[in-house]
């Protein structure tokens, strides 16, 4: 028999993503991160759109300090992924050019950031694609295929600082938790399951963006 994966605990409260949207060459290159609240301060509705304007204040500039100047950052996204009674919103909050320097390794390229948590096997792990990526992030007399050590530095304190809970301010505070979840079971659109993120990494190996439309996903 095939050996399944650990499943992950039934999730505390609500999940929620926050998709960022980048274009590059006319076309979006998105990652997402998932967060779970166990109670909100003002409303679903309300304290969705905090955590958007949250983490648009607090990872805008960072996000562009990746980026090369032939790329723009284009937006967040928020939506509910363990319901379906409350509509997404969207935020240009922070919009704006990549400041790291001119031009960007083919877009297909990206730096993969993992996401751990204490669940071992499939149901605790995750990851983001973060592209386009930045020239000057590798060396192609050393390795045109890993980034550079200045880069895995930069990249590695994005990462973290993505690892930290946001609380946001309406009313009182909702505290949103970055978590890994579960796709929803055959059958159903609301997901269930999800752990929290322990820890996260970034992979010196550069590997490709895996999606590029809304709704589908990292």
């Amino acid at each position: 028999m095939p050996r399944m994966p650990h499943p992950a605990p039934a999730i505390t409260g609500d999940v929620c993503r926050v998709t960022t949207l980048v274009i590059a060459d006319s076309e979006q290159c998105l990652f997402s991160m998932d967060y779970m609240a166990a109670g909100f301060s003002a409303s679903p509705a309300v304290d969705l759109a905090g955590l958007v304007t949250a983490f648009a204040t607090g990872f805008a500039p960072g996000i562009k300090a990746l980026l090369p100047i032939d790329a723009m950052l284009n937006g967040f996204q928020g939506t509910f992924l363990s319901r379906n009674d409350i509509a997404g919103v969207f935020s240009t909050s922070g919009n704006g050019p990549g400041t790291a320097g001119a031009n960007h390794l083919d877009k297909m390229m990206a730096v993969r950031i993992q996401k751990l948590t204490t669940l071992k096997g499939a149901h605790g792990r995750g990851g983001l694609s973060f592209g386009p990526v930045y020239t000057g992030h590798v060396t192609p007399a050393t390795d045109a295929n890993r980034l550079n050590p200045a880069a895995v530095t930069a990249y590695q304190a994005f990462a973290t600082a993505l690892q930290n809970a946001l609380p946001i301010a309406s009313g009182s505070f909702t505290t949103f938790t970055p978590c890994v979840s579960t796709r929803p079971p055959l059958g159903t659109s609301i997901t269930q399951f999800a752990m929290i993120v322990t820890k996260m990494t970034v992979d010196a190996v550069l590997g490709t963006v895996r999606r590029r439309k809304l709704g589908r996903g990292i």
